[in-house]
């Protein structure tokens, strides 16, 4: 398994499962993730999974359709067979951590990943901290514009 670190926005709402006979939390969605810019401009979409605690913190911290969201995941990539073509491969990300990224789309507030709640964009702000985990520091450049991001 590769381990990395990307940022995209949830393609649907979340919903909080819990499993059958385990009861562990858990919840399953999609992120599209822009590379590229201009006409070299790409989305790829990964399935993701993440369970437990950070899951119940996702869910809690209010993400939902268009949040945009840094994380750190075990990266597979799976073959499926197509009929009458090549196979097809599912991109798939088990979530370890995760944290907003600062301008999220989610509209009351947003979190860090660790339950703690950070303002919105459209309120008067000072800068999240850097979040230790990763490294990533969303202040470093507005990630708010997809024309700001120099790949």
């Amino acid at each position: 398994m590769m381990i990395m670190n990307t940022i995209g926005r949830l393609t649907k709402d979340i919903v909080l499962k819990h499993g059958e006979t385990s009861g562990v939390a858990y919840v399953h969605f999609g992120l599209a993730v822009n590379t590229g810019f201009g006409d070299n401009k790409k989305v790829t979409y990964f399935d993701c999974s993440i369970f437990g605690a950070d899951a119940e913190r996702l869910v809690k911290a209010g993400a939902k359709k268009g949040s945009f969201i840094q994380v750190v995941a075990e990266f597979s990539a799976q073959e499926y067979p197509r009929e009458g073509r090549d196979p097809g491969v599912s991109l798939r990300l088990n979530i370890l951590s995760w944290s907003y990224v600062s301008g999220s789309s989610n509209g009351n507030g947003s979190s860090n990943g660790n339950g703690e709640s950070v303002p919105s964009s459209n309120e008067a702000q000072t800068p999240p901290p850097m979040d230790n985990a990763t490294g990533f520091d969303p202040d470093i450049m507005n990630l708010d514009e997809d024309d700001d991001l120099p790949f």
